[in-house]
């Protein structure tokens, strides 16, 4: 059926099913997730996939999902194309948030806009919430507020200059969307805005996104989880994996220190390796947010000789050991 394949999808139960492909059985080439979905007992699910035009042989195969936790969305704070500050979790009082991760080519915001706004339009006010990451430099807010001009202010773009944000969020390709849950920040739907799919003599357009905004409103499951999205490389600036004597630790003395060791402000201590790991994630969504090291200066419009803000590259090194579930690794430690 012209650049697609229609399969329909038979399930036993309603629960979370994964379907995977590879183009060539027995090769020892992994399984690919194509689809998260929740399964139907009552009947059989259509499904399109839009990427196998190219594929001489194309496998795939059902598999039920016994558990998967959910994805935690920490808290972050980035300026957007106006010079306002957003935070993720200020929007606690709504019923989805939806963040388009663009990566670099702010074209894909363009592209994706009228999809955006027609989502969080067809809900009251305050329910949706429209957030489009941009992989770009504080330098480049001029150009992305020239190219985004008709943008309602509903639907702001937010430089993620550190591309931290971005990497702990994204599947690494973009332009990627999710929805998060407010109620227990977790992703509920990762994947394309909108898939159109060629069937020969017709075309037609998927939304999947749209669909899991309406299921999270509806306070139903979530009925396709994840799709995936065509081979376009995020292009994140590579990041230090850093170890935790070498490159946490001397992160930590120099920025956390004056006020996270004992008898000193902060409500807690950095002492040893064990405290730290046990408030990683608390950790994680201050830096993102700018809470900690407490300063909210826009580095756009000046330098400050006693900035106690961290460096793009801590941050990403730091939140990227966080990720990787803060590994002690070997060498001599300053903490603990």
């Amino acid at each position: 059926m012209g650049d697609g394949v229609e399969l329909q999808l038979k399930t036993p139960s309603d629960s979370p099913y994964v379907l995977e492909t590879q183009a060539q059985l027995m090769s020892g080439e992994l399984w690919k997730p194509l689809m998260e979905f929740r399964g139907s007992a009552g009947g059989a699910r259509s499904f399109v996939d839009p990427y196998c035009a190219d594929k001489e042989s194309k496998f795939y195969r059902l598999r039920q999902i016994l558990s998967k936790p959910p994805v935690e969305v920490s808290n972050f704070r980035l300026i957007s194309q106006t010079g306002q500050a957003h935070e993720l979790y200020y929007h606690w009082p709504a019923k989805a948030i939806v963040l388009l991760l663009t990566g670099k080519e702010i074209q894909n915001a363009v592209e994706s806009a009228a999809e955006l706004n027609r989502i969080r339009e067809s809900y009251p006010s305050g329910d949706v919430i429209t957030l489009v990451l941009s992989l770009s430099s504080p330098g480049e807010r001029e150009e992305i507020a020239a190219l985004v001009e008709g943008f309602p202010l509903e639907l702001p773009v937010l430089q993620d200059t550190s591309h931290a944000v971005t990497r702990t969020l994204s599947s690494g390709f973009t332009p990627e969307a999710l929805v998060v849950d407010p109620l227990t920040w977790s992703i509920q739907y990762r994947g394309p805005v909108q898939l159109t799919i060629n069937q020969g003599t017709t075309e037609i357009t998927l939304s999947p996104l749209s669909d899991a905004v309406a299921d999270l409103l509806a306070q139903r499951p979530v009925s396709i989880s994840r799709m995936v999205l065509p081979d376009t490389t995020l292009q994140v600036n590579p990041v230090k994996s850093g170890e935790y004597a070498s490159d946490i630790a001397p992160i930590l003395i120099n920025n956390c220190f004056p006020c996270h060791t004992p008898g000193n402000i902060a409500p807690w201590a950095m002492t040893e390796y064990s405290v730290i790991a046990e408030y990683a994630r608390l950790i994680k969504s201050a830096v993102l947010a700018g809470e900690m090291p407490p300063w909210h200066a826009d580095p756009k419009y000046a330098h400050f000789s006693n900035s106690k803000s961290l460096t793009g590259d801590e941050i990403s090194t730091l939140i990227d050991w966080i990720d990787r579930g803060t590994p002690r690794g070997g060498g001599r430690r300053s903490i603990g």
